[in-house]
């Protein structure tokens, strides 16, 4: 009895798992190769500058707990890159609210919201990062061009001023101060969505 009711228990056994056998740790290691693959499709798609398929493969990745804020850095500038400016907006917010001092991720936060539109709420996140690094030309030059947009010429004025002073020239800090030298900035229909301020690589960080 005990040889015909072997046979039985190792075909019962076979039958618990798809090969017969067990790995341990397999599933998560094929569920982790698969988010790789997502992350590296996404990271390929925002080089090819498909940036709608990159946030597709960026919110695939982001369910692998490995991979969840490399993914998120990467969905916040896929965003950023497709003008999904609100969306971009809330992803920065969030990234902050764990790294709160983090330097590129608030570039980052005030060229979005700039980029939406929202000139006060932009002006005074540049305020702020003028505080912190009052030697940046690139922040100084977004506030300016910020500014312009606001209509306030008497502090552009000033702040090209102190522009030209510490860097020198620049080619669109020298077409603000062309167009208000010419009296045509008050004429200039919608100037808020007009004003772009600049991107760099600091300031739409990859998440790397």
């Amino acid at each position: 009895m005990t040889l015909v009711a072997l046979p039985a228990v190792l075909v019962s056994c076979a039958s618990d798992s798809e090969s017969g056998f067990s790995v341990p740790g397999a599933r998560n290691a094929i569920y982790s190769t698969i988010y790789t693959e997502y992350f590296t499709i996404a990271e390929e798609y925002m080089n090819l500058g498909n940036y709608a398929k990159a946030i597709t493969y960026y919110k695939l990745a982001m369910q692998s707990k490995t991979l969840n804020t490399p993914a998120y850095y990467g969905l916040g500038r896929a965003y950023a890159m497709n003008k999904n400016f609100s969306e971009a907006e809330s992803v920065y917010e969030n990234l902050l609210k764990k790294d709160p001092v983090n330097r590129d991720l608030r570039l980052s936060f005030a060229y979005v919201v700039a980029m939406k539109g929202d000139t006060q709420k932009a002006l005074s996140l540049y305020e702020k990062l003028l505080t912190d690094y009052p030697h940046d030309a690139e922040i100084q030059k977004n506030y300016i061009v910020l500014l312009y947009a606001a209509n306030d010429y008497e502090e552009v004025s000033r702040q090209i001023q102190k522009f030209e002073t510490e860097f020198g020239s620049d080619d669109k800090i020298t077409a603000i101060k062309e167009r208000l030298s010419s009296g045509s900035a008050a004429e200039e229909p919608d100037k808020q969505n007009q004003a772009v301020v600049s991107s760099s690589k600091q300031q739409l960080p990859d998440g790397e």
